[in-house]
């Protein structure tokens, strides 16, 4: 049966090698044949232990967390009663209560209402399937070792890994912006081999390093007596000769399989390096310290490892022969600049961290994490993070307190083996592998650090395969030394149960991902929404492959949202008829131009809708605002589309665009707080995307909510400043707020902004003139009563901000200080002799230019200056008595 054995790991290195040159496996169809092989897999094992007696069944220990985390994840989809969920995740049941309308909440027949501790279920299986996809095969690669799998395994990944590093060599000199020299890539993406990401690339290559180093130690010690590896700890042996005489006698050893060991290691090491990521540099060295110091203290005679450190040097030096130096050397020197650490990801883990604390009881679901940062988010951050960048960060929001133990403990379990088969393997290839072993959990330790390789399908079924060899190749040995620590039971039945509980788990993984890839083919090929006029035609396609996906997914937020979306343009399109016949009527005319057309197109807009709505309602129109209401489009297509949010809304409450959506469109609905209350929550679960926070002040401003509508606006501008000619616009037409009113309530608390705005508008008519004395009163304001800011700060703000009211001598003085400050600032000294020259100060304002020009002689603005002090002092001096 060693056959079947060796069926069920090729199958699994099948799986993951081919998944590696699918981009890693992302899509859901990808992963829907990847759940396929791991059930053949299965099968595989299956009949391994079904056809023989004697087959060992060494279950290790390690086993116990990954039920553990099948367990939490079914536990968090699971619809409990409402005290229940509110024991275990208190903050979930009270978002649901403030982010769902009471009639929306899920009930048992006997009207009790239900909830679950997952924000998002739908995604929560969604994860929780590639999870149960490195479960099976984490117990497959354990219950199927033999004493050549190992070989076999480190062998097969380690070519693998060689392959796919060189062609990430080839690919980045010749590198023209596509994958493959096909496939485009997501904007700010940055690929490596065939990944689109670089540092998942890397920490695919990494364990693909492990399996290397393993194979270069197994290719060094095959031929060796099996009694060297008789089970007992190994003792030091003294070398007869100096470092380099060990060394030359290995060399001496070198064959074809040893040469192809040493050349992947070699090739890998160089790609891990060029993938220029930062993470995946930081964790080669980091596992390279680790292995060598297990190697020393193991008292191991794996020579070959004393060869990382030269590896290193080597690759480096291969990256300059090929032209990659200098792109190595920025990177590196990234890792030193303080500006890029604090712009990169702890700012993200700040917000991060916040979550954690009003989730570390059960967490907020597994998959969830990228719904449930935001409305913790303090920040301007252009980028929204699918994964936390820091697997364990993650883990704590997605799983709390239990998943970090249960993460814990996994890694103390495969730790525990590889340390384990270092001291007692029984065969060089055990040996070897639990220092493949060492160096893959640690790599994959440190690299989680700062990444999410392991949330990559084809990293996951890699790295579990290699966890799952070395458990189970030390729960064989721990079973033949008697020692249970390693192994949990020998039972040839526990092993077929296992199995057999994998083989119909591996139903759910098909069939989950299976209705993905129905779900996601819909959400590609849908029309996202337009900037011009669609075609009738392909918004019909579109929703009835909408209305496909969800058959296979009902429980899909983004597909009802989409759907929606859909369903608004169908709307829309049909309003666009009407007002187009109406205006050919009028203008008895048989066309009318494109640009009138894209017009009226514009004014079907929701967020002109809703205005169109409230403008009844706030001048008394009530029977005008029923009329609008009872219009076809708006009462089948827009009704459509409410139900769709809401359903969305329900699915997963944490999506603020469906909120906001819902607070455009929802005077369809029969209530008379038809937009506050998603307004709001639109607010609560966006506050540093300042998109959403700009059209929700518009929203508040169409309602009459004035100070709704500046609170609004104010935090947008906090965030995103580019927002504010549109403000400007509504705001002179619609906002009845004075400069000053304006300035305190809608612009940021940002003096520095607030100067560089009011400098922008002093000389734009009296509008802007009057805009620019109130910015420069508030910004001395905030000055003033600001004791964090420099004293420089302190003064330029208070010089400039006067400057802007107009008190020239007060700016004087105030920038006077300034320079007294910065004497080196020139540009403050310009302006601080120019008003000292409207000031009629012409001596201070001499010296301040003769300065100037003693640094930057010949300066055009300088001379130009200093003719025009002359010219005035002496106009003054001649109008003087």
């Amino acid at each position: 049966m060693l056959f079947c054995a060796h069926c069920a790991m090729l199958v699994l290195l099948v799986m993951a090698v081919v998944a590696s040159w699918v981009f890693g496996g992302i899509s859901p169809s990808a992963q829907f044949g990847m759940h396929i092989a791991a059930a053949i897999a299965v099968v595989w094992a299956l009949v391994t232990y079904c056809r023989t007696n004697d087959r060992p069944a060494a279950l290790p220990w390690a086993v116990l967390p990954l039920i553990g985390g099948l367990l939490l994840g079914v536990g968090q989809m699971i619809q409990l009663p409402v005290e229940t969920s509110t024991a275990l995740s208190p903050t979930a049941t009270t978002w649901r209560s403030e982010l769902i309308t009471q009639e929306s909440a899920s009930n048992t027949n006997d009207g009790a209402i239900t909830s679950s501790v997952s924000l998002y279920p739908a995604s929560t299986r969604n994860q929780l399937s590639l999870f149960l996809l490195g479960t099976i095969c984490f117990v497959i690669a354990a219950l199927v070792q033999s004493k050549t799998s190992p070989a076999l395994m480190m062998n097969v990944v380690a070519v693998t890994g060689g392959v796919l590093g060189f062609f990430g060599l080839a690919q980045k000199l010749a590198w023209d912006g596509k994958l493959f020299w096909m496939v485009d890539v997501p904007e700010g993406a940055g690929p490596f081999a065939s990944f689109v990401n670089k540092n998942n690339a890397a920490g695919f290559l990494l364990i693909c390093l492990a399996a290397a180093i393993g194979s270069a130690i197994w290719a060094t010690h095959r031929h060796e007596s099996v009694r060297a590896y008789d089970g007992e700890p190994r003792r030091r042996q003294r070398m007869s000769g100096g470092l380099g005489d060990v060394l030359l006698a290995q060399l001496a050893q070198l064959d074809t399989v040893s040469l192809v060991a040493f050349g992947s290691v070699a090739v890998i090491l160089t790609a891990v390096l060029a993938s220029m990521s930062r993470g995946g540099w930081i964790a080669l060295v980091g596992a390279s310290v680790v292995t060598l110091t297990v190697a020393l203290l193991s008292r191991s005679r794996a020579m070959v490892l004393l060869a990382l450190g030269p590896a290193v040097a080597v690759g480096i030096a291969a990256l300059s022969l090929i032209g990659l130096s200098d792109s190595f050397e920025k990177r590196v020197n990234t890792l030193f600049d303080e500006q890029v650490i604090s712009e990169a990801r702890i700012p993200h883990w700040n917000d991060g961290v916040q979550v954690v604390s009003d989730f570390w009881r059960t967490g907020s679901g597994l998959g969830t994490y990228r719904y449930v940062y935001p409305p913790y988010q303090r920040r301007l951050d252009n980028a929204w993070y699918y994964h936390a960048e820091n697997q364990y960060l993650e883990t704590a929001v997605e799983a709390g307190v239990p998943g970090l133990v249960l993460l814990g403990l996994m890694i103390i379990a495969v730790g525990s083996a590889s340390w384990f088969l270092v001291r007692r393997a029984s065969t060089p290839a055990g040996y070897a592998l639990g220092f493949a072993g060492i160096f893959a959990l640690s790599s994959q330790v440190i690299h989680a650090v700062a990444d999410f390789a392991l949330f990559i399908p084809s990293v996951t079924v890699l790295f579990a395969v290699m966890c799952g060899s070395v458990c189970g190749e030390a729960a064989a040995v721990a079973e033949e030394t008697k020692r249970r620590f390693i192994s949990m039971t020998s039972s040839r039945g526990v092993a077929v149960a296992c199995l057999s509980a994998l083989l119909v788990l591996s139903v759910f993984g098909m069939a989950e991902t299976g209705c993905k890839t129905k779900a996601e083919a819909a959400m590609t090929k849908a029309r996202p929404e337009p900037e011009v006029i669609p075609v009738s035609a392909e918004v019909e396609e579109s929703i009835g492959r909408l209305q496909e996906g969800l058959k296979w997914r009902p429980d899909d937020a983004e597909l009802h949202s989409q759907l929606a979306e859909a369903y608004i343009e169908q709307g829309r399109l049909a309003m666009l008829d009407t007002l187009v016949g109406l205006v050919k009527e009028d203008l008895k005319v048989a066309e009318l131009p494109e640009e009138t057309v894209q017009d009226i197109w514009n004014r079907t807009k929701p967020t002109v809708i809703h205005g169109r709505a409230w403008d009844l309602l706030l001048s008394g129109h009530r029977q005008e605002f029923e009329e609008l209401r009872a219009e076809v489009p708006l009462q089948t297509s827009f009704r459509a589309a409410v139900d769709h949010l809401q359903l969305s809304r329900d699915s997963c409450p944490l999506l603020p665009l469906t909120h906001l959506r819902l607070a455009e469109i929802g005077f369809i609905r029969d209530s008379s707080d038809w937009d506050q209350q998603d307004v709001a929550r639109a607010q609560r679960l966006a506050p540093a995307d300042s998109s959403i926070q700009f059209r929700c002040g518009l929203l508040d401003l169409n309602a009459g909510r004035i100070e709704e509508a500046a609170r609004s606006w104010k935090q947008a501008l906090t965030f995103n400043r580019t927002f504010f000619p549109q403000i400007m616009m509504t705001e002179e037409a619609r906002l009845p707020l004075r400069p000053d009113k304006f300035v305190a309530e809608v612009l940021p608390d940002d003096p520095m902004y607030l100067i560089e705005l009011g400098q922008r508008y002093r000389r734009r008519g009296r509008k802007g003139a009057e805009l620019a004395k109130a910015v420069g009163q508030r910004a001395i304001e905030l000055a003033d009563s600001d004791n964090a800011l420099s004293d420089w700060d302190r003064a330029f703000i208070r010089g400039f901000g006067a400057r802007l009211t107009g008190d020239d001598r007060m700016a004087a003085d105030a920038l006077a200080e300034a320079v007294k400050l910065r004497p080196e600032d020139f540009q403050t000294r310009f302006i601080l002799a120019e008003l000292l020259t409207s000031e009629g100060r012409f001596d201070e304002a001499l010296s301040h230019v003769r300065q100037m020009n003693m640094k930057e002689s010949g300066n055009s603005q300088y001379e130009t200056l200093m003719a025009r002090i002359h010219k005035e002092r002496a106009r003054k001096t001649f109008d003087t008595p």
